[in-house]
Formats: C-alpha cells, sequence, structure tokens
C-alpha cells in the first residue's frame, strides 16, 4: 500500500507478515541471527482502521490468505518497502563480510524456532485529515483478475502512420510478482511466486502511447515520457508521483525492447503517475484510451481531437449515472443502461436507437474513463433522450464533462496543497524545536561563562546573531527525464 510522501507516494508493507512469509525460507532463518548488528533499524508505523481493512483485502484476493494472518491495529505495524529492502541488503552484505566468523551459529534442530522479528523502532506518521478521508476500503466490485501481461511501447507522432506488430512476452509467475515485489530469489519463498498480481498495458493520451502497469489498482505510467512529450508541463503534479522500483523499471524496459520501436528506455530512478491524476490534473481536457493488449497500435485514435470537439457528460436516471453525448443537437446515451433500469421497453426502444459514429462512441468511453467505470461493450446502441422524454423518463442531474473535470481539479489541487502544508509545518516544527534547543545551548554557554568572570559582561562585547539554517535530511532525489 501507499502513503504520501515528501515527493509523491511512499510504498509499505505489513512487518508482521513479511517475517511470517519470509520465515519459509531457510535463507531467512540463517540470516536472523545476524539481526542484531544490522543499523539503523527499520522503522514502523500505526495502520489506520481503513489501511488495517485494505491489508486484508489484498491478502485475501492476492495470497488467498494462505498464513490465515489476521490483521489488526493492535498487533500490527506497517515498515517502509525501500527501507526493508535496505535492511536485507545490509544483512547480506554483513553476513558475507562475517560469515567465518560466525560460521557455527545454526538453529537448533528439534526444537521449534521463533519467527525472527525485524529490529525495529516507532515512529510517528500523521496522515493529513484529507488523506485519511481517501483511504477508505475498496469495494469488491473494483476487485479484478489479474490480466496477461504485453509488450509494447513507443510514442506516437500525430503524422506518423508507422505502426508495429505486437509482441506477446508470456512471463513467468515469479517474474511478474517481483515486479511489484523485489526481494532477492534465494529468500522469496513459494507462497510469493504463485500469488495472483496485476496485470500491465497500453494507454492512448492525446498523441501519445506508452505502457503502463498496475498497482495498488492503478494505472501508473513514467511520467518524463508525459513531461518529454509536452502532455504535462515540467513539475506538474510532482506531487502526485510514486518512486519506480528497478522491476518496475525492468518490466516497462522490457515492454519497449519488445516493441522495438525506437529502443527508447526508461532510466532507473524514474517517476511513475497515475493515469488518473493526468486525466483530471491537466489544465484542459484531454484524450485517454486503453489499448487493446493483442495489438495496441491497431485501435490507436490519430482523430482523437474530433473527439475532444465534442460535448456531452452525465446524468441520472432514478439512481443511474449514465454517460451522455451531444450531436446534432441532440443528446444520445448508451441504449444498455436504459434497458437495465427499463428492461419491458427493450422491443420498443431497439426500434428507435441507431449505432454510434466513432467520435460519438469514443467520447463516451472517454466520459467512463473520467468517472473510472467499465468500458462500454462494442455493440452499444445509442438513444435520443428526446425519445425517452416522451415515454416519462426524465433525466436529472446533468454535468458536462468539463464541470467535472474542473471539479475534479480543483478537488487534487486541494489535496496536494494539504499534504505539501503538512509537510512544510512538520519541517517548521523541526526548525523551531531545534532553534529552541540551539538557543538553550547558548544561555548554558553563557551562564556558565559569567560565572568564571567578574559577573557582568564587558562594556565592549557585542551579541552575535546566530544562524541555523536546515537542511532536509529526509529529502529524495528527483528525477528527470533524459
Amino acid at each position: 500500500m501507499s502513503r504520501p510522501g515528501n515527493y509523491g507516494l511512499d510504498r509499505y508493507v505489513v512487518k508482521r507478515y513479511i517475517e511470517q512469509v519470509l520465515f519459509q525460507s531457510e535463507r531467512w532463518k540463517q540470516l536472523s541471527s545476524y539481526f542484531s548488528n544490522i543499523s539503523p533499524l527499520v522503522r514502523t508505523y500505526s495502520l489506520t482502521s481503513y489501511e488495517v481493512e485494505l491489508m486484508r483485502r489484498i491478502l485475501d484476493y492476492h495470497l488467498s490468505d494462505r498464513l490465515h494472518l489476521r490483521i489488526t491495529q493492535s498487533n500490527d505495524q506497517l515498515i517502509e518497502y525501500e527501507e526493508f529492502l535496505d535492511f536485507i541488503s545490509h544483512v547480506q552484505e554483513f553476513y558475507s563480510q562475517n560469515s567465518n566468523i560466525y560460521h557455527n551459529i545454526h538453529p537448533i534442530n528439534g526444537k521449534k524456532l521463533l519467527i525472527p522479528s525485524i529490529p525495529s523502532i516507532h515512529s510517528a506518521y500523521i496522515l493529513p485529515s484529507l488523506a485519511k478521508s481517501n483511504l477508505s476500503p475498496l469495494p469488491s466490485s473494483t476487485t479484478q483478475k489479474p490480466l496477461p501481461p504485453i509488450t509494447m511501447a513507443s510514442s506516437l507522432q500525430s503524422n506518423n502512420t508507422q505502426e508495429s506488430s505486437s509482441v506477446i512476452n508470456s512471463h513467468s509467475s515469479s517474474l511478474q510478482v517481483k515486479s511489484s515485489l523485489f526481494i532477492p530469489s534465494e529468500l522469496c519463498p513459494i507462497s510469493l511466486y504463485n500469488a495472483k498480481i496485476d496485470g500491465d498495458g497500453w494507454v492512448q493520451i492525446n498523441n501519445v502511447y506508452l505502457p503502463f502497469i498496475i498497482k495498488n489498482h492503478q494505472r501508473l505510467v513514467p511520467y518524463q515520457v508525459l513531461v518529454s512529450c509536452k502532455i504535462l508541463e515540467s513539475d506538474e503534479l510532482r506531487s502526485t508521483l510514486t518512486r519506480a522500483t528497478l522491476s518496475d523499471v525492468t518490466l516497462i524496459n522490457s515492454m519497449i525492447r519488445n516493441c522495438k520501436i525506437n529502443n527508447e528506455q526508461i532510466p532507473e530512478n524514474t517517476s511513475l503517475i497515475n493515469i488518473y491524476h493526468v486525466l483530471i490534473g491537466t489544465k484542459n481536457l484531454i484524450y485517454m484510451k486503453i489499448l487493446p493488449k493483442d495489438n495496441p497500435t491497431s485501435k490507436i485514435n490519430r482523430q482523437y481531437k474530433s473527439v475532444l470537439a465534442l460535448r456531452g457528460g452525465s446524468l441520472y436516471i432514478t439512481t443511474h449515472l449514465i454517460p451522455f453525448v451531444c450531436s446534432s443537437n441532440h443528446s444520445y446515451i448508451p441504449l444498455n443502461d436504459i434497458i437495465n433500469i427499463y428492461p419491458n421497453l427493450k422491443t420498443e426502444l431497439n426500434n428507435l436507437s441507431r449505432v454510434p459514429r466513432t467520435n460519438e462512441f469514443d467520447y463516451l468511453q472517454l466520459v467512463k474513463m473520467y468517472y473510472n467505470e467499465n468500458e462500454l461493450p462494442l455493440d452499444t446502441l445509442l438513444i435520443d433522450i428526446d425519445d425517452l422524454n416522451q415515454r416519462k423518463i426524465i433525466s436529472s442531474k446533468n454535468l458536462l464533462l468539463i464541470e467535472y473535470h474542473a471539479k475534479e481539479k480543483l478537488k487534487l489541487e486541494q489535496q496536494i496543497n494539504l499534504l505539501n502544508n503538512s509537510s512544510i509545518n512538520k519541517r517548521k516544527n523541526i526548525e523551531s524545536h531545534e532553534n529552541k534547543q540551539i538557543q538553550q545551548r547558548l544561555k548554558l554557554s553563557t551562564s556558565s561563562t559569567t560565572t568564571t568572570t567578574t559577573g557582568f559582561y564587558p562594556g565592549s562585547s557585542h551579541q552575535q546573531q546566530n544562524h541555523w539554517l536546515s537542511s532536509n535530511n529526509g529529502h529524495r532525489g528527483r528525477t528527470r527525464w533524459q
């Protein structure tokens, strides 16, 4: 799972779960003898009630609850994923340097070993109130089965009609698991190799198509590509970024290599961005389309600007949210959405429906993208809202897509500002605390000096103003698209 960090989202894992899973590895048991020699300690953090529920669902779906581990707020803590990997690296390094000295340390046969605990120290983590409201558990309907990976990526030039056939690359289960959990193979037990995983695929954003990977139910794409291709301005939406792991970069680059277009590569330490944040966070409406996995270039829409030129949005009929598109002074909605509400009108409405034009269909798909809903079926038919009004089927709460975009953009900006202000206030509090400590030390030093003299300050002395500038030791390097 992820939490807001200094420059995006940081990933966390449940400490007790990691300990129990890795205990299945003999190598981990061997290394546990050296845990007490490792510094610094891994920091742990408390879970919120929403995070507890989210982790329970993740364990149940992705690992079929093999360990029957009940995550609770009182028994469990989170550790940062990158700190955990550093800990593993330090343990292995210490082992390689001291294996001759400690070679006699082995588990005692015939005795049940306790699960070794990762040395840790608890740290406070104050989650912003607005961020808490966005961490509500995902409904079970959002859980999707993992899809097989496919390999293709490149930037699309609007005047370039060259297309390449896709190359389907069937990765093994172990490679897919390690793409989201990069633990050394000698430590990774079989239960992780058999875990269900999220998928990856392809997306068109305006005149660019590029690969995405799915993590935590988010489609993530390389941020630098969007900046390089002028979809985003430099530093735009940087606060929403998450760091890519080495395995993430390896997976994306393997997709690009197999595509065999331009030999583009994503650098290490790159940043990823949720495509939904791109969708709602830009100044103007943008076009976005999920491409098919078997041959993504076959469905690229080179006339995407004609789609953005249309008007439409969403409306309610009873309690159902339905997309609509305006064309020739009429408004149309998908027929199936109405039949699902009024099945007895199926035959009657079928006679009034028509096949959508390509740009109309793509616009309705775009509306669904903004509302994060499932795509329309390819056999979708349209029905005129006027025909529904004549049958006393009245819509309500009409909202144009451009209005919805502005609303969601404002909400995202408020979240970013809240996170930024929280970070600034935290930094100011640290500076204030350390300044007070310095002033106290100066007072003690001055007091000590005066007691050893005549009890007064010489008239020629003058106070020196002390300046102290904090350095952000928690600063993490920002990546740059090269």
